[in-house]
């Protein structure tokens, strides 16, 4: 059993070491197949267990982790992916916006293409109040 080297007390894992260079790319999960991330978890409704002994007894003997789901009339889920869709690199699907939205008051902050509404300048700092503006 290894010393921390600190305190001189016994602890039963290895220390922490660092990656000392990034992962491949080849070795990243094609954007097709990505699991999401716990935050879009959280913005899907999913809450995730915080203690890691507590996950891990779950997830053995349930098969999971989550503890609770909050459903979400079609208003809630349209505000909720708005306010995530924003934040990633893609934008914002045009679906998600009313056909008469205005954004001029936002339009240096925003670009808008074909089939997206994306964060640009300063938008990504200020993504809450864009987000109340589009709703």
């Amino acid at each position: 059993m290894a010393q921390n080297p600190s305190s001189g007390e016994p602890r039963d894992h290895p220390p922490f070491t660092p990656l000392r260079s990034a992962p491949k790319a080849a070795s990243r999960p094609s954007r097709q197949k990505q699991i999401p991330s716990s935050n879009e978890g959280y913005w899907i409704g999913n809450q995730n267990v915080c203690n890691t002994t507590h996950y891990m007894k779950r997830i053995a003997s349930i098969g999971h982790a989550q503890e609770k789901i909050e459903i979400l009339d079609d208003e809630a889920w349209r505000l909720e992916r708005i306010a995530l869709q924003l934040r990633t690199t893609e934008g914002l699907p045009i679906e998600y916006l009313s056909p008469d939205i205005n954004l001029d008051s936002i339009k240096h902050l925003v670009k808008k293409t074909e089939s997206h509404l994306q964060l640009i300048n300063d938008g990504p700092l200020l993504v809450d109040a864009i987000a109340a503006e589009l709703v």
